[in-house]
């Protein structure tokens, strides 16, 4: 689990990134929890980069259709990866049936933010080549299931499973990519059963988070 804070004002004009305190979900040091102090100049927090992506005249060309009668669109949280010395910021969204008790997605899409640049796109892999020009590869079709000896599971009931690599993968920054964002899927999952699955879901989030560093320290 990842928490960010913002400096202290009285009217919250303050809107920063201060810090970042983050709660393993490792087995070996599950619950214990970390804080990271962030140097000036502090960057946009994370509703300054929510307010961002709203206000983006491209993502709005392409959202503001999606968002008409007879559907809806839908946030997922947004993500904080710290990328070498900066911050990536990573939001989901989904497209719904205008109707209240609506399962099925039409759409989903991705922002993404990177150093005051605000992006949108079809999956993870699209958003970090916009940002990352030299991250060019193209994962074409989604490939299922592909386990790499030695890597835990964990399953969502209902839901699909994503094996997460082991320490020292020799997988490569699109593999990496793909299996981040079947994780971001499950962990949406696990957040949308009820009674929520909070567990899960932190654990699935910290899952993808670290696979998309890997998948980004590759091509920087």
């Amino acid at each position: 689990m990842l928490r960010p804070f913002a400096p202290f004002s009285a009217d919250d004009s303050r809107k920063e990134l201060r810090s970042l305190m983050v709660v393993s979900s490792d087995p070996a040091n599950y619950g214990k929890m970390s804080v990271y102090d962030v140097q000036s100049p502090l960057p946009p927090g994370p509703a300054t980069v929510a307010a961002e992506f709203e206000s983006d005249a491209v993502i709005a060309q392409i959202i503001t259709p999606l968002d008409l009668r007879g559907s809806r669109v839908k946030y997922g949280d947004l993500q904080v990866v710290p990328i070498g010395r900066g911050l990536m910021y990573i939001r989901p969204l989904f497209v719904l049936p205008d109707s209240a008790d609506a399962k099925q997605i039409f759409v989903r899409k991705i922002l993404a933010s990177y150093d005051g640049r605000s992006v949108i796109g079809d999956s993870i892999t699209d958003v970090v080549s916009q940002l990352f020009p030299g991250f060019n590869v193209n994962l074409g079709d989604r490939v299922g299931g592909n386990k790499t000896p030695g890597a835990p599971t964990t399953t969502i009931p209902g839901a699909p499973v994503t094996t997460v690599p082991a320490g020292g993968s020799t997988l490569t920054p699109a593999q990496l990519l793909q299996q981040a964002e079947r994780l971001f899927i499950e962990a949406d999952a696990a957040l949308a059963k009820t009674p929520p699955d909070f567990a899960t879901y932190q654990s699935k989030l910290a899952q993808a988070r670290a696979l998309v560093q890997q998948a980004l320290s590759a091509v920087r």
